[in-house]
């Protein structure tokens, strides 16, 4: 790049483009209506670009309000099943709750049954043994009036013989007296 140019040719240069030729009223009759052509052209062609950004506009808004519908659908949509999945955890949660109270309370009580029926199984334990041991008493009591009477009637039996040997004994005495 050149280096810049101080002092009057820099003056002179923009005087040179300020002022412009003397042109006759044809010349700028003509110039204007080209500019004034140009200009037009470049009016339809800014106002064809403001036109398609005005319909990308309304494009976009619609579809940003329809995004927001959308949106605000998916919204209420989530916040209806998050409501519903909040209620079935709730009414799960208290069926579980139910549930296991209904356990305890069946496990409290078949443990209060198993425990009547273990006191059951003990005092019936306890009256077999009872009764065997009456059952082994009373049969040593018999066992022991059966020796009793088997000895007592030994005894007779016993005294019988020798009653009946001395009736005899006295009786060939008799008769060897005789």
């Amino acid at each position: 790049m050149p280096p810049k140019q101080k002092g009057k040719s820099a003056a002179k240069k923009k005087g040179a483009k300020d002022a412009p030729a003397k042109l006759d009223d044809k010349d700028l009759l003509r110039r204007a209506e080209i500019e004034v052509a140009c200009l037009q052209g470049l009016l339809q062609v800014k106002s064809q670009e403001t036109l398609t950004a005005r319909q990308h506009e309304r494009h976009w808004r619609d579809q940003v309000a329809a995004l927001q519908v959308s949106l605000e659908n998916q919204r209420v949509d989530l916040q209806d099943i998050t409501s519903n999945m909040q209620r079935q955890y709730k009414e799960m949660q208290e069926q579980l709750l139910k549930r296991g109270a209904a356990i305890e309370t069946q496990a409290k009580a078949l443990t209060a049954q198993l425990c009547s029926k273990d006191q059951e199984i003990a005092s019936l334990e306890e009256k077999q043994v009872q009764q065997q041991r009456l059952h082994q008493n009373e049969l040593a009591e018999m066992t022991k009036k059966q020796n009793i009477l088997q000895s007592e009637f030994a005894e007779m039996l016993k005294d019988t013989v020798q009653h009946l040997h001395a009736q005899r004994k006295a009786a060939y005495a008799k008769v060897a007296q005789i």
